[in-house]
């Protein structure tokens, strides 16, 4: 899914804002039943897209169900899985819960709207050195991930 016709072709604001929508759609299912399911490799690459044949997308799709878990006990010790690059830092400790998934989509976000991977963040927080008010691309998707939350429009 992160593929463009050119590297310098943004993600419209609208695509954007559908794929984020039926991600967290997804991850509010998958998270509030009586028995929470995480998914552990939330990836760009993991989401799928069904389109119109003129790229109209008319729903995103999560897929990579190998690493799905029921959480049965808040803070379970569980295993580490998934990409480096989209794990969250409790995701090093063991224990963790849905949080982890929705940093990963976080991170989606992220690659969204800058085209860059996240290779350094998690690493950073968890060393207590974030220097994330100083990145303006990441203040500006997170903007935008607030006011996807925000907004009512699907």
């Amino acid at each position: 899914m992160t593929t463009r016709r050119r590297e310098s072709d943004p993600f419209s604001e609208q695509f954007v804002r559908k794929v984020m929508h039926d991600l967290f759609h997804t991850l509010g299912v998958m998270h509030t039943r009586s028995v929470p399911i995480i998914h552990r490799d939330i990836s760009a690459d993991n989401l799928l897209l069904e389109q119109l044949p003129d790229c109209t997308v008319l729903r995103v799709l999560l897929g990579d169900f190998d690493h799905l878990r029921e959480i049965h006990n808040d803070g379970e010790r569980l295993t580490k899985v998934g990409k480096q690059n989209y794990m969250a830092p409790e995701t090093h400790s063991g224990k963790y819960g849905t949080q982890v998934d929705v940093w990963a989509s976080g991170v989606v976000l992220y690659r969204l709207m800058t085209f860059e991977a996240l290779r350094e963040l998690p690493r950073k927080i968890v060393n207590k050195q974030s220097e994330l008010e100083h990145h303006k691309k990441l203040r500006h998707a997170l903007e935008v991930a607030i006011l996807l939350i925000l907004t009512k429009r699907s």
